[in-house]
This record gives C-alpha cells, sequence and structure tokens, in this order.
C-alpha cells in the first residue's frame, strides 16, 4: 500500500503591516511569500458603500524578505488593503 499526502489551497490572505515613519510618512510591509497581492488604497472608507480601491503609485522594495512600501501622508484619512487580482 502507498501512501501520500496532497494539500489544495493554502491561499491565505497576507497580513499587512503599517507603521509611522519620520517626514509625514508611513511605512507599509508584507512578507513575499504573499506572490500576486498588490497593494491597493482609497481615502473613501467609511464615507460610500463602494469605497473605489487604485493601485498603489509605488512600487514595493524588497527587504528581510519582505515588500515594503513608503508612502507620504497626503490624506486626512487613507486605507489599504492586499488584493490578488
Amino acid at each position: 500500500m502507498s501512501g501520500g499526502l496532497m494539500v489544495t489551497g493554502g491561499s491565505c490572505r497576507p497580513v499587512l503591516n503599517i507603521q509611522p515613519v519620520p517626514g509625514n510618512r508611513i511605512a507599509l510591509d508584507w512578507s513575499t511569500a504573499a506572490v500576486g497581492y498588490r497593494l491597493q488604497q482609497t481615502n473613501q472608507i467609511p464615507l460610500v458603500p463602494n469605497p473605489v480601491w487604485t493601485p498603489s503609485s509605488s512600487l514595493p522594495v524588497i527587504g528581510n524578505s519582505r515588500f515594503r512600501v513608503t508612502n507620504a501622508i497626503v490624506a486626512p484619512s487613507q486605507f489599504y488593503e492586499l488584493r490578488k487580482p
């Protein structure tokens, strides 16, 4: 009798870390294991029921097995999410 292991799924949503950095900016980072995820942003939550999410204009850099984006704070409210197309 032969044995085996079958694994399916495994598409867990990555955790997005957000931290303030000097110069009125924020740093966002997430695991490089989250292949295919893109950083999206909006300033419309909770003002509208279906906010428009747009891709972040900053490209991530890789360091210490993390994708990292640093953005200036330009609006009083800015929201981010990771989305896999």
